[in-house]
């Protein structure tokens, strides 16, 4: 393939751009070779305007390369996400396919998300949305974390479930969270430790697929208190995605995670 020059990057850029916009182009589609001549910080507004098709096969292109290749991009983070400009002033970030499993993380710990990808800062948290796979009259309570210092993190917010509905999305608006900056974690703080799902026990739905977006489950002691663990897993040893999502200003409707799985 014939190198890209600066040229023919801000070329790539603009056709992006028209798609995005609206307007007809004949350009082909960009290639994982074209977005790989940019810098990694430049990829989330090289495909703001690329489709959700043309955005997996991007995916896909970048996941076929070799492992020592993928890593040269990936650099130390791991993984790099990036972001569709948000629709509107406050988009959903959300790690979950929507297919919740069948079994639990079997802990009385808050099981939930770290979001430590895929958004903006600062930011505003106007809205956390969870789903539970069982609950009861004395509920847990569903909390809101700054970012793990060590093994605690603080509370930012907290709010108790009681008679919360089972196998629904329960959106739950937050009140003050502005102006934020960097990680925090979102979770529902369980009863009963075993690993299979009892609807009599207050349990938070969890997703085994990552979407490409990589996994982001998390626990830690109720209260953010201690014994944060960033990669729990669920039966029969899988990792996982809280269904747990949370909106706000700067944040993404839509990620593309070019992540390397383990």
């Amino acid at each position: 393939m014939k190198k890209l020059t600066a040229c023919s990057a801000v070329s790539v850029a603009m056709v992006a751009l028209l798609i995005g916009l609206g307007m007809p182009t004949d350009a082909r589609a960009m290639s994982i070779q074209e977005l790989m001549q940019l810098p990694p910080s430049a990829w989330g507004d090289a495909t703001s305007g690329l489709s959700p098709a043309e955005l997996r096969s991007l995916h896909e292109q970048f996941r076929a390369l070799p492992e020592s290749v993928r890593a040269r991009y990936l650099g130390s983070r791991g993984n790099f996400a990036g972001r569709r400009p948000s629709r509107g002033p406050n988009p959903t970030l959300q790690y979950d396919t929507g297919v919740p499993h069948t079994n639990r993380v079997g802990t009385t710990n808050s099981v939930g998300n770290q979001f430590n990808s895929g958004f903006g800062n600062p930011h505003t948290l106007s809205t956390v949305t969870f789903q539970l796979a069982g609950n009861f009259a004395a509920a847990g309570d569903i909390t809101v974390f700054g970012a793990p210092v060590g093994s605690a993190a603080p509370v930012l917010f907290s709010a108790t479930l009681s008679g919360a509905p089972i196998n629904t999305l329960i959106p739950l608006p937050l009140p003050g969270l502005t102006n934020l900056s960097g990680t925090f974690l979102a979770g529902v703080n369980q009863s009963g430790s075993m690993t299979t799902i009892n609807t009599t026990f207050v349990i938070v739905a969890v997703d085994v697929n990552s979407g490409g977006f990589g996994f982001h489950g998390m626990s830690i002691l109720v209260g953010g208190g201690g014994g944060f663990n960033p990669a729990p897993t669920v039966v029969p040893g899988v990792p996982f995605n809280a269904i747990i999502r949370m909106t706000g200003n700067n944040l993404p409707v839509e990620l593309m995670d070019f992540a390397v799985d383990n």
